[in-house]
């Protein structure tokens, strides 16, 4: 069976609720949005899960920095500053205070407050960038995984909190280990800051379970699997009726019941998940599987 077209799923809803009218249709897309948004919101379906790659930049240190105290005006000297710096952090050194960068010119730039060190002539420097936004459409981050060359495995995803407080985070440069979410720079776009700084040019893989997106044109169909339509339809109905003024035919808990339902369903159909203890313990001989289902249900 086909799913329907949201286009189907208006006339659906307005089949159950008999109303009729632009006003009419205006509502039907606002309740089946609702609904499908809180159904989306509910559990971590398979069907929102994708990935993105991360590119990770290598430092640049080439040539040399001037500055001058409380000023926010900056200048290299034989270096190459491109506009792809900008918003990156710029210092004096990896332990040193960082001041956020804006390119100008090959060898002018500008900082985000004022010089608050001794003044630099012709100095050593260092432009960085260990903080990325994540998929503008990341809900929730699932796991972060680095590859390069010959090398590849998960970085540890803790709390910002964790990076910057109880874990020991020295100024240096390195493979990335360790990845936290950070204060966002653009509204609505999680951003996470990678630890150590990385001292080159790295791929990270970043899985996570995306947002809901609206309805909005007649063909689309709705993002998860097909088991929930009615579910969805139910849940557009029981938001018509409240808007109708009538007492719903599905209550709350009925609802979530339903979408639940669907949910267990699914795990149903998920893998078990074996994994490998240490040898020195007494069960790794055992082969134990871990039911991720008892987990997540």
């Amino acid at each position: 069976m086909a799913k329907q077209t949201y286009l189907q799923l208006q006339q659906t809803l307005a089949a159950l609720t008999g109303l009729s009218g632009t006003d009419a249709t205006t509502r039907y897309k606002l309740f089946l949005n609702m609904a499908g948004r809180r159904i989306w919101g509910m559990f971590l379906w398979p069907e929102r899960l994708t990935d993105e790659n991360i590119a990770l930049v290598a430092p640049y240190t080439d040539g040399t920095l001037t500055t001058t105290v409380a000023s926010t005006s900056v200048t290299g000297g034989s270096t190459v500053w491109t506009s792809g710096m900008t918003k990156r952090k710029l210092a004096q050194g990896y332990g040193s205070p960082f001041y956020r960068f804006t390119q100008t010119g090959n060898t002018t730039g500008t900082i985000d407050h004022a010089w608050v060190e001794t003044a630099v002539t012709a100095g050593a420097y260092v432009i960085y960038q260990d903080e990325y936004d994540l998929a503008s459409d990341c809900a929730v981050s699932s796991d972060f995984e680095l590859n390069y060359n010959a090398w590849q495995g998960r970085l540890s995803f803790v709390g910002a909190r964790l990076l910057d407080g109880s874990v020991f985070t020295g100024p240096w440069a390195g493979t990335p280990t360790t990845v936290a979410l950070t204060v966002p720079q653009t509204a609505g776009v999680k951003r996470v800051r990678v630890y150590p700084i990385p001292d080159q040019a790295y791929s990270l893989r970043h899985r996570y379970y995306k947002t809901y997106t609206d309805l909005s044109a007649d063909g689309d169909l709705y993002g998860l699997n097909i088991n929930l339509e009615a579910a969805l339809i139910d849940g557009a109905f029981m938001y018509a009726q409240r808007y109708q003024g009538k007492r719903p035919d599905m209550d709350e808990a009925t609802f979530e019941a339903k979408v639940r339902q669907v949910w267990l369903q699914t795990q149903e159909n998920e893998p078990l998940v074996s994994y490998r203890r240490s040898m020195d313990s007494p069960l790794a001989a055992e082969g134990r599987i871990l039911d991720l289902r008892n987990i997540i249900s």
